[in-house]
This record gives structure tokens, sequence and C-alpha cells, in this order.
């Protein structure tokens, strides 16, 4: 019964300002079909968004929690070390469960929790031969913790920075070379990102598109099972990073400033990515 008083209420405040959005929606929607989409990053408008909760009406300290999907189609790193050249594709595709406490409506502070994947496949060449490995992993745990702070604010724009630290270590479930598959178990991948931002967001009714600059900094390391051949040196170790480490992202959140937020984000230029958001605050 909450849930559907939320929705009807949210609907028909919407529905009012509606007119104002449409072209801003337009706009948005043309963006997210670009063919690139590179953490999921955040609105730097977001610890000022939603006025009122579930029980708490305006407070200086509140709690949101929700659902987030981020799916990084290509991390576009390259191979270091026992390796040399760029992974041809590295997916990590997670849903995760994210909570956060919002101090003085300016700064958020979140965790998210869930379960993920590794997709990826490179080229090893040797001076004689030339060869490709694809590894996938199972479903295991992945954690981040980070925050997003609102410095400035003029009118209807705000100006936002944040950060965010990514951790997942999940074992193997296959490995195939050449279309050969290898025995995978005991195989694991180490993974972990970090990243800063800088963005910024302006006000349309209900939609707060929003636009920013990141640094993000990520290292991979497959561990297989025996010597396999999954790099350049013929051993059973491979390591990875970023290729590049600028990145762009953009989207927009739609709340009517009361219980719900939801935030659609696409992440370019360092990534391929797209994540999703709905967030509720209690």
């Amino acid at each position: 019964m909450i849930f559907k008083k939320l929705m009807a209420i949210a609907v028909k405040k919407i529905r009012f300002g509606l007119p104002k959005m449409r072209k801003s929606l337009y706009f948005l929607f043309s963006l997210l079909a670009f063919p690139l989409f590179p953490a999921p990053v955040g609105n730097p408008s977001a610890p000022a968004l939603m006025k009122e909760g579930l029980f708490t009406l305006k407070s200086n300290c509140y709690l949101r929690s929700g659902y987030q999907g981020n799916f990084t189609f290509d991390h576009r790193l390259k191979q270091y070390d026992q390796g040399a050249g760029r992974t041809d594709n590295f997916e990590v595709y997670s849903n995760d469960a994210i909570i956060t406490i919002n101090l003085v409506n300016r700064w958020d502070i979140y965790s998210t929790l869930g379960n993920g994947k590794i997709h990826s496949n490179w080229r090893v060449t040797t001076p004689s031969s030339q060869s490709r490995v694809v590894c996938r992993s199972n479903y295991k745990f992945i954690w981040a913790v980070g925050t997003n702070i609102q410095l400035l604010n003029w009118g209807k724009t705000s100006l936002g920075v944040g950060g965010k630290y990514t951790e997942f270590n999940p074992s193997l479930r296959s490995i195939s070379i050449d279309g050969e598959s290898m025995n995978a178990k005991r195989g694991r991948y180490t993974f972990n990102e970090w990243q800063v931002n800088l963005g910024f967001s302006h006000k349309v009714a209900f939609l707060i598109p929003y636009i920013g600059v990141k640094y993000s900094c990520v290292s991979g390391h497959l561990n297989a099972p025996y010597a396999l051949g999954i790099a350049s040196d013929g051993g059973s170790q491979n390591s990875f990073d970023s290729r590049d480490h600028f990145g762009l992202y953009l989207g927009a959140s739609i709340t009517s400033g009361d219980y719900v937020m939801v935030n659609l984000e696409t992440r370019l230029i360092d990534e391929e990515a797209v994540a999703i958001l709905a967030d509720l605050r209690f």
C-alpha cells in the first residue's frame, strides 16, 4: 500500500512538470543512444535533491537505500608486466544494494554491496605465434565505498566532487585458448578501481541532467591454475591496468524531491558503461 501511494504521488507530480521536461528528456535520450557508454559516479547535486523522506522530513542527517545496476561493457585495459598489448574486451557487470548516509544535505557517504562477474578476452603475442584467451568468472561478492559532495550552488545549477573505491576478487568459471577449453579450477581474478570526479548539474522541473569529468585507475590480475600461456611470457599470470585514465560521464536524475529518486548514467572514453540507480529516502 505504501509503495502504491508513493508511485501515485510521483506520477501526479511528474505529470504536472512534464511539459517543462520534454525537451530535456529528448536531449538526454539522444545522448544515451550514443554508441559508447565508460564505476557509477552519480549526480553532483544528489546530496541536496531529496528534501523529504518516508519517516523524516527536512533533516541534517538521513538515510537512503536502493538498487544500483552497473554494466561496464569494456574497461579499456592494457596488459603489462607478464604481457603486452591491449585487452580486446574487459566486461564487469554487477547488481548491488546501495546504502547512503546524508549529512547537512550537502554530503553523501555511501557503500555498495552486491554480486558481479567478469568476462574478458585478449591476444597473447609471441615472436612466432598469436593466441586468443577468453576468461569468464563466477558471480561473486563485489563492494565499493564512495562519497559525493555538493560544493557550490547557483540557483538551479550545482558543482560537486566525489570519489570511489571498488574491489572484486571472483574465482574463474572458464578459460579457453583459441577456442579450446582449459581447466579453470582454482583460477582467480583480483580487481580494484578508484576514481575522483568533478561535475555540474542543472535542475529542470523534475529532471536534473548532469555532466562531468573523472580520473580513474583500474588494476586487475589473473592467476590461472597452471601454466596455460595466458601472457606473452608463457606463464599462468597476467596483469592489466587502464589504457586511459581520464573519462567523461553524463546522465540525469528524476525526482520530485520526496521519497524516491531514479538516476541513469553513461560513462565514456576511459570506459564504456551504463548504470541505473533507484533510491528511496527514509
